[in-house]
This record gives C-alpha cells, sequence and structure tokens, in this order.
C-alpha cells in the first residue's frame, strides 16, 4: 500500500525555469517523503533560523553550499533612466551569499 501524501502540484508553465518557493517544497516534500504541510513547517524553520542569525550580525555557513551574511554598502549615486535624473542612494546593510566551493563546481560542470 502506498501512502498518497497531500503535495500540491503545480505547473509553472509562465516562469518553466524559476523554481518558487512552493516548488521547492513541493521538491523537499517528495524527497523526505512526508506532507507538504510539513515539509512547509521545516522550511519556514529554516528561513527563519537563517534570518535570525542575518539579523544578530552572523554569518550562516553551510558547508559545501555557501556562506549568508550581512554586508555594508556605502552611499552612491546612481541615475534613474526614466526621469534622467542623478539620485543618492542611501549607505545600508544588504543580505548577501557567497557560494561554497563544491556548489561552484557542481554549476560549472552543468555546462560542460
Amino acid at each position: 500500500m502506498e501512502l498518497k501524501y497531500n503535495v500540491i502540484d503545480y505547473d509553472n508553465k509562465y516562469r518553466p525555469n524559476v523554481m518558487e518557493t512552493i516548488h521547492f517544497i513541493n521538491e523537499f516534500a517528495k524527497k523526505l517523503n512526508i506532507p507538504y504541510k510539513e515539509a512547509q513547517d521545516k522550511f519556514d524553520v529554516l528561513i527563519d533560523t537563517i534570518t535570525d542569525a542575518l539579523v544578530n550580525d552572523d554569518r550562516v555557513v553551510l558547508q559545501d553550499f555557501g556562506v549568508f551574511k550581512v554586508v555594508w554598502r556605502k552611499k552612491k549615486t546612481g541615475y534613474n533612466y526614466r526621469h534622467q535624473k542623478y539620485i543618492d542612494i542611501p549607505a545600508c546593510y544588504k543580505p548577501a551569499f557567497y557560494p561554497g566551493k563544491q556548489l561552484k563546481e557542481t554549476i560549472k560542470n552543468i555546462s560542460d
């Protein structure tokens, strides 16, 4: 007897090369063989944990995947092409992701 879980079948016909959150959670649920709702809860905990760490100015290092951290961006001048005016972009903190070596190698080998 095969268990059938509540996995949402959502066709991404408008953006076929984009894995949105719902698709990611679907794949997560299928690989772990758990219900969609449980996978969504686990995903939410993961995102909340990473977000909380970044808010506390911690780096999140996921071995072989990459590093999430907060970086300081200096004040700079940009150009608004629509209004054809220069604008000041204020200094602020931004989240950043730096891919790990194994992720880089995996992506690099796709084109080979």
